[in-house]
């Protein structure tokens, strides 16, 4: 066991050498003594006090060891500037860092604001969208209310048929030896019926029909259906009025006493307003005379003139008025259509002009499909319509004019007859889908225009990028620029043609004061 300190240069187990023990104690600054020996410890000695030599624990080594006279360097202090030095080297790479940090915040920033202003330019469009819908939606539903029946024409009387031309009718109708394009069904609305039951009096309309009831009056049952055609002593009730009568609206079977002759329900119907329907005999009905006929079937000639015959065959004599019973419920489906054909459209002309870029291959398939599209919508849609409205040679331009003659003609007779309650609420359907209709293709005009200037700034900034080379945020600021100029200039314009036209008009104006000559 050794009892000294290692001199410098000593190595472990080895008297010291000649150079460690001739080194002289180094002076510090504050004229502290520090033995060679202390020099790898990193210690300080206090100020004015000789530090006490003591075992030496191992010291980091320097890779250079100090010249003679110079104070030597803490192991600690060299580590420091060692990574100080670290540190400082890449000083460049982490400027870069910096910068490249800092413009992906400002992408991130510019990319949200991109997102708000769309979606700011989107909210008008989806407001709008919500408003077609539900536009549409109750145009779609009062056009599925007021569905066609079987009739084709309806036929109105002022003088109510008695039962002795209702019976003459019929019969000729089944004769087999004649042949007729249409069947009849005799029908009489009263305004007001008292039926008496266990539970309640009530007064209600009340429909009465000898023939096929379905043609007379469309509705959708609950329970049950129509009465037979040959059960004269069955009954139709609204839910409305089933539930006055009786309390309940499956009363299917249910049988009640009324003007002295027991009566069996057989369908009760969808309708919260009273209304009950009959199938009566025309000579034993409890009515005055019946006011309607409905004709249905088919005819290639005139449906109009065709009828005018037959009533005067069947000695019913002409009639005061002629509806068709299709006419209004189409025109009412027709209009719940308009905005969305209007919307089919312009996809179509958007679809056009993408063409002018594409492939011939590609347009071809195109039109293709549209072509095909078109041979198959185009005969149902035309099947839909009346014959007498579809032209027999299609460049027959005084077909036209005429069709729409005749159209203003039936349309104001039907608004001029005497209406039935029937009529009455087609006529209020028919208002309320023009109220609901004109709101809807404003609503869908305006979709429209947000969607083809939303396609018009997409095709801009395509054109942009690839005429220029553009990135995403030089393009977007390229279009901000070109729409605003757009605008501006669209409002000089429209500021120019104002001016131009107050000066007119003040030109007009001292003109007419002018005195004459």
């Amino acid at each position: 066991m050794r009892f000294w300190p290692k001199k410098p240069g000593e190595a472990d187990g080895k008297a010291p050498t000649q150079e460690g023990i001739n080194q002289p104690p180094a002076q510090s600054g504050a004229g502290d003594v520090v033995l060679p020996d202390e020099e790898n410890r990193g210690a300080e000695s206090a100020p004015g006090v000789q530090a006490v030599p003591g075992p030496a624990p191992k010291a980091e080594t320097v890779d250079k060891a100090p010249a003679q006279g110079d104070a030597p360097v803490p192991a600690a202090e060299a580590q420091d500037a060692a990574a100080a030095e670290s540190n400082a080297a890449p000083e460049g790479q982490s400027t870069q860092d910096a910068a490249a940090l800092a413009a992906a915040k400002e992408e991130r920033a510019w990319r949200r604001t991109r997102r708000l202003r769309a979606l700011r330019r989107a909210a008008p469009t989806v407001l709008v969208c919500a408003v077609y819908l539900v536009l549409a939606f109750f145009m779609f539903k009062n056009a599925a209310e007021v569905e066609p029946g079987a009739a084709l024409l309806s036929l109105r009387y002022d003088a109510p048929l008695t039962g002795e031309q209702v019976a003459y009718a019929k019969f000729a109708l089944e004769d087999p030896e004649e042949e007729h394009p249409f069947t009849a069904t005799f029908w009489y609305e009263s305004p007001m019926e008292s039926i008496t039951t266990s539970r309640a009096t009530v007064a209600t309309p009340a429909l009465f029909v000898d023939g096929d009831m379905a043609t007379a009056r469309r509705v959708t049952f609950l329970h049950g259906g129509y009465p037979g055609v040959l059960e004269k002593r069955g009954v139709a009730l609204s839910r409305g009025l089933a539930w006055e009568l009786f309390g309940s609206v499956d009363v299917v079977g249910t049988e009640f006493d009324w003007n002295g002759t027991t009566y069996t329900v057989r369908g009760v119907f969808e309708g919260d307003a009273l209304m009950l329907l009959a199938q009566v005999d025309a000579k034993e009905a409890p009515v005055p005379g019946f006011t309607g006929v409905e004709l249905s079937g088919h005819t290639e000639e005139d449906p109009r003139t065709t009828a005018t015959a037959l009533a005067q065959t069947l000695r019913l004599g002409t009639p005061s008025a002629m509806v068709s019973a299709t006419s209004v419920p189409m025109l009412i489906s027709a209009m719940a259509w308009v905005p969305a054909i209007l919307l089919c459209l312009w996809f179509l002309v958007r679809l056009l002009g993408l063409l002018r870029h594409t492939s011939y291959w590609a347009k071809q398939v195109v039109w293709l499909v549209l072509l095909l599209a078109a041979a198959i919508l185009i005969p149902r849609a035309l099947g839909q319509l009346p014959g007498w409205m579809i032209p027999t040679k299609w460049s027959d331009l005084t077909h036209w004019s005429e069709l729409f003659k005749e159209l203003n003609t039936r349309l104001t007779e039907w608004l001029a007859m005497k209406p039935n309650l029937e009529d009455v609420q087609l006529r209020k359907t028919l208002l309320l889908q023009l109220v609901l209709m004109v709101p809807s293709v404003f609503a869908m005009v305006g979709v429209i225009r947000r969607w083809a200037e939303h396609f018009r700034r997409k095709d801009m900034a395509l054109r942009l990028a690839e005429a220029h080379n553009l990135g995403d945020k030089q393009v977007a600021a390229t279009l901000d620029e070109a729409l605003d100029a757009a605008r501006k200039k669209r409002e000089k314009r429209t500021a120019a043609q104002e001016e131009h036209d107050d000066i007119e008009i003040l030109t007009m104006e001292k003109k007419q004061k002018k005195p004459p000559v």
